[in-house]
């Protein structure tokens, strides 16, 4: 447990730039895979864009990226694959 609280601690730092909006919740999804939420459909964009041009790799791995639209609210799906 005390290993996804310190993960969840590094994957909300990958959204913490100036450059980046604020997400709602960052949550783990399965797998490599969380379900990061922002207000809106421009935020979320925004998120992308950062993280395609400032963050890229997270453990050295590319960032691969999904969005949706749940409810209102814009779901950012982040998903990397550790190579052990």
């Amino acid at each position: 447990m005390l290993g996804l609280l310190l993960l969840l601690q590094e994957v909300e730092n990958l959204f913490s730039g100036e450059a980046c909006p604020k997400f709602i919740s960052c949550e783990f999804a399965h797998n490599n895979s969380w379900y990061v939420t922002f207000d809106t459909e421009e935020d979320a964009q925004k998120a992308y864009c950062y993280l395609r041009e400032e963050v890229r790799t997270f453990h050295g791995v590319p960032i691969m990226v999904c969005m949706t639209v749940r409810f209102m609210q814009i779901n950012f799906v982040f998903e990397y694959q550790r190579i052990e």
